[in-house]
């Protein structure tokens, strides 16, 4: 990721907090001009009566205490993954040939994402969204795309060597010319359905082919 990017990313991340807060702070002060305007409206004048309105003001602000513990949890572990880089909004980005080697991209959404000769050397992109993103000729060796959706993204010529696939979506991307990949690791992914293969075959035909001559094994390498 570029300086840039991440400058207007650590902005964008601050600039969120104070209206979280503010959004805060407004509940809880509406709910205490709703206890306020109870008491206004039915004011006890017993001592039994008092009680009992002290016992349920209680019960409310407890309830209201606990609710607003709930939402604010809530907004910090939203801000907590934010800044760590969940739930990263990068579709469309241009980010070809930038070295975004061990970066934690972990759910971002790379939908549509120029990445083409991208260095991504041991990149968290587990259950990153990389639909239709242009992955050709990048360099993705030992990155971890765990549970990704590359459904229809270009990954022609590109370098998988110790890539993780588990229970990637890869239908209908496009490997061909891909290298450094091994069978084990295209049965890891979830789907292959439609995509076209290292040798430009489809994956059904490139499967059957497969197991007609009874191969299973390491995959070739760039001639």
């Amino acid at each position: 990721m570029t300086q840039d990017h991440k400058q207007e990313d650590r902005r964008a991340h601050w600039a969120k907090v104070p209206g979280v807060l503010l959004q805060g702070f407004a509940m809880v002060g509406a709910l205490l001009i709703i206890v306020v305007c109870l008491w206004a409206f039915d004011r006890p004048t017993s001592p039994t009566q008092k009680h009992e309105f002290l016992q349920a003001r209680g019960v409310l602000l407890a309830a209201l205490v606990g609710l607003s513990g709930l939402y604010f949890m809530q907004v910090l572990a939203a801000y907590v993954r934010q800044r760590t880089g969940l739930e990263t909004d990068l579709s469309e980005a241009d980010l070809s040939m930038d070295d975004l080697s061990r970066a934690n991209l972990r759910e971002a959404n790379l939908s549509g994402a120029n990445l083409r000769a991208a260095i991504l050397l041991r990149t968290d992109l587990r259950r990153a969204t990389l639909r239709r993103a242009d992955l050709r000729r990048a360099t993705l060796s030992n990155a971890v795309l765990m549970g990704a959706d590359l459904s229809e993204a270009n990954l022609s010529e590109a370098n998988l060597s110790g890539v993780n696939l588990r229970q990637a979506d890869l239908s209908r991307a496009n490997l061909s010319g891909a290298f450094g990949w091994t069978d084990a690791q295209f049965r890891a992914a979830i789907s292959l359905e439609g995509a076209t293969m290292p040798n430009g075959q489809r994956y059904e035909e490139w499967l059957k082919d497969k197991q007609d001559r009874g191969e299973d094994g390491v995959g070739r390498d760039r001639p």
